[in-house]
């Protein structure tokens, strides 16, 4: 933006911004259904327009809350608060207490886990070939079911007891 030392100019350049941004307040009321408020002062003229009727004297009414209340909710104590959620999901996630981690698997070999997932896998193939059988699965019955413990974290614990 630059100044203008035209008058004439000036306000030309004035009214065309404040249309622009006056179809912008109203598209953005009627996609995110919210009340807008818009206005645009300069030294010659004014704007006020509101999406609906009373958002101006609801803001009004909100500056005569008090100060200490008003900082309560900024932008920087949410943020803090959502900064303060994921460090404790990391420090979970650190201490290996992750959610859907049962403790008792901490003592499974890497050699018991394999046992585990081959009689899974075992497992999951006759239940194919029941659903071929049964008409229930357009699959062939020789299809891979494998499931592959590369897929899944193992714990470091784990992986040294086998290795």
């Amino acid at each position: 933006m630059e100044l203008f030392e035209n008058v004439r100019a000036s306000a030309a350049r004035y009214a065309k911004r404040t249309e622009g941004l006056q179809k912008k307040a109203s598209e953005l009321a009627m996609l995110c259904a919210v009340p807008v408020a818009l206005v645009c002062a300069s030294a010659g003229a004014r704007l006020m327009w509101e999406s609906e009727e009373g958002v101006l004297d609801r803001y009004r009414r909100g500056a005569a809350i008090p100060p200490d209340a008003r900082t309560q909710h900024t932008r920087q104590s949410y943020l803090e608060t959502e900064l303060a959620k994921e460090r404790a999901k990391l420090a979970k996630a650190r201490l290996g207490m992750l959610p859907g981690w049962d403790a008792a698997l901490n003592d499974v070999t890497l050699g018991e886990a394999r046992e585990v997932l081959a009689t899974i896998d075992i497992a999951l193939r006759a239940a194919r070939d029941r659903m071929v059988a049964l008409g229930d699965c357009d699959c062939p019955p020789t299809a891979s079911m494998r499931v592959s413990l590369d897929r899944f974290a193992v714990p470091a614990s784990m992986r040294s007891a086998a290795e």
